[in-house]
């Protein structure tokens, strides 16, 4: 688990207004966003079984397990859904500083490990990453 200063929690709350006003995320996406819910999710794609099923048509469908994504996400895909998602130059900077030379360590029984450097993924507890997390994902998701 990350444990993260409440002063940066505030400055990414900042950052992700910020973000939230200036990108545009498809209707298609209900993880993380305000007004949307798993709940309607569902009743949609009811809805839309339903309506398969009456005109006798094929629906194929694909499901994603999800688990552990935040640690799997390549900042370089970050980066390029944030580029495609046209979040302006000026705000990358902070967000960068938050990713460049992240370094943790593991407590155990014996003690702290030596810091090793962490290179992918979002962090974890951090206020910015279900966002940028949602950014990512509407952008791999948008020709499906």
């Amino acid at each position: 688990m990350e444990l993260m200063s409440h002063r940066m929690k505030l400055w990414e709350r900042v950052i992700e207004h910020h973000m939230r006003r200036l990108t545009c995320i498809t209707m298609n996406q209900f993880g993380f966003m305000p007004g949307r819910s798993t709940i309607e999710a569902i009743f949609l794609l009811r809805q839309v079984m339903e309506r398969y099923r009456e005109q006798k048509k094929d629906l194929h469908m694909v499901f994603i397990d999800l688990e552990k994504d935040y640690d799997k996400i390549p900042r370089k895909v970050m980066w390029w859904a944030l580029e495609k998602h046209k979040f302006q130059q000026s705000m990358w900077p902070p967000i960068k500083d938050m990713y460049n030379k992240v370094v943790t360590s593991v407590r155990t029984t014996d003690g702290d490990t030596n810091d090793f450097p962490i290179n992918i993924g979002l962090h974890q507890g951090s206020a910015l990453s279900p966002y940028i997390f949602a950014l990512v994902m509407d952008e791999v998701t948008r020709d499906i």
